[in-house]
C-alpha cells in the first residue's frame, strides 16, 4: 500500500483525506504542529516551523508521496493578512520543498485553487490568496528541475461536507437558520462548482497513486464537478432540505470585488477520476446534519 505523508491534516479537507486513506489501508503519517484526530502518535511528526523538523519527519517515515494541503484562505485580505498569507502559503511551502529535497522524497501532490484562473485565463489571480498559491507553484518549478521531483497541482473550487466547520456559505446559512435571522446575500447569479469532501479525497488519492507510478515533472489538473449551480439555486436547495430556513434576501449585498461568475474550465479535469456525489446529495447531507444538531 502507498506510504503517504500529509500536511494540513487537521483541516476540514485534510481530515477527510487522512480518514479515506486509512479506510483504504494506506500507510499514513502527518507533518503537524498539533495532534490530528485518528492518527496515532507514532504516525504524527511534530514540526516547529523549521526545515530541519520537516526533513526529520520525512526521513523517519520515508513516504512514497507527500500531499500538501496546509494553507491559509482569505477571500478579501486586509493589510494585516499579508504576512500571514505569505507565511502559510509561500514560506511553509518553501520549507516543505527544501525538506523534500533533503530527505530524497520525489513525489508531491498539492492543492491549488480555481481562483488562480479568473476569466478562464491560464493565470489571473482573483485575490492575494490565489497569488500566493501560484507563487508556491513557481517555487516548485525549481525543485522539479533541480531535484527530479514530480509535482502534481490540483485546482479546487468550492468544497462541501456535513461536518464542515468553516465559516463559509453553509456555515453562514446554518447560523442564520439557528438564529432565526435573515441572511443578506448578493444577487446570487454567480455559478459555483461544488465538490463533496469525499470526492476531493478520492481525487487526491488517485493523483498520489498516479504520481508514485509516474516520472518526474509537473502536472496541472482540476478536481471539478460536471454540474455547476447558481448560488441562489444552491441556497434554495439547502432551504428545501432544512425546512424552509433560513430567510435569505438576495441582492441586499453587492457581488464580491472580482467575483468569478462562471467557474473556470482550465486546467483539464484529472484523468481517471470523477465525482460520485451529486450536488443535490451533498447539499442535502449538509442540511440534514445541521438539523440533527438541533435535536
Amino acid at each position: 500500500m502507498p506510504r503517504i505523508m500529509v500536511t494540513g491534516a487537521s483541516g476540514f479537507l485534510g481530515g477527510h483525506l487522512v480518514q479515506a486513506m486509512l479506510d483504504a489501508g494506506w500507510d499514513v503519517a502527518v507533518l503537524t504542529r498539533k495532534p490530528v484526530k485518528g492518527v496515532p502518535s507514532t504516525r504524527s511528526h511534530h514540526v516547529d516551523g523549521s526545515i530541519a523538523s520537516m526533513a526529520a519527519g520525512l526521513t523517519a517515515f520515508r513516504p512514497d508521496c507527500v500531499i500538501h494541503l496546509a494553507s491559509l484562505f482569505v477571500a478579501s485580505h486586509v493589510a494585516d493578512d499579508v504576512d500571514r498569507l505569505i507565511a502559510s502559503n509561500i514560506t511553509l511551502g518553501a520549507h516543505l520543498l527544501e525538506a523534500i529535497a533533503q530527505s530524497d522524497v520525489r513525489r508531491l501532490v498539492c492543492a491549488g485553487t480555481a481562483w488562480q484562473h479568473r476569466d478562464d485565463a491560464a493565470y489571473a489571480p482573483v485575490n492575494l490568496y490565489a497569488a500566493t498559491k501560484q507563487a508556491f507553484e513557481d517555487l516548485c518549478r525549481y525543485y522539479v528541475d533541480a531535484h527530479g521531483v514530480a509535482a502534481w497541482h490540483l485546482r479546487l473550487g468550492d468544497t462541501v461536507g456535513a461536518d464542515d466547520p468553516r465559516p463559509k456559505l453553509f456555515g453562514l446559512l446554518d447560523k442564520a437558520r439557528r438564529d432565526g435571522a435573515t441572511l443578506d446575500m448578493s444577487p446570487g447569479e454567480q455559478r459555483l462548482n461544488l465538490l463533496d469532501a469525499s470526492d476531493v479525497a478520492a481525487g487526491f488519492m488517485h493523483a498520489a497513486r498516479t504520481a508514485i507510478e509516474g516520472g518526474s515533472g509537473e502536472r496541472l489538473f482540476a478536481l471539478r464537478h460536471g454540474e455547476s449551480w447558481r448560488l441562489r439555486d444552491i441556497v434554495t436547495c439547502y432551504q428545501r432540505h432544512a425546512g424552509g430556513q433560513p430567510a435569505v434576501r438576495f441582492g441586499a449585498k453587492p457581488y464580491r470585488d472580482r467575483e468569478i461568475m462562471t467557474p473556470p474550465t482550465v486546467p483539464a479535469t484529472l484523468p481517471g477520476w470523477q465525482p460520485r456525489v451529486s450536488v443535490e446529495s451533498a447539499i442535502r447531507a449538509v442540511a440534514t446534519a445541521h438539523l440533527a444538531q438541533d435535536a
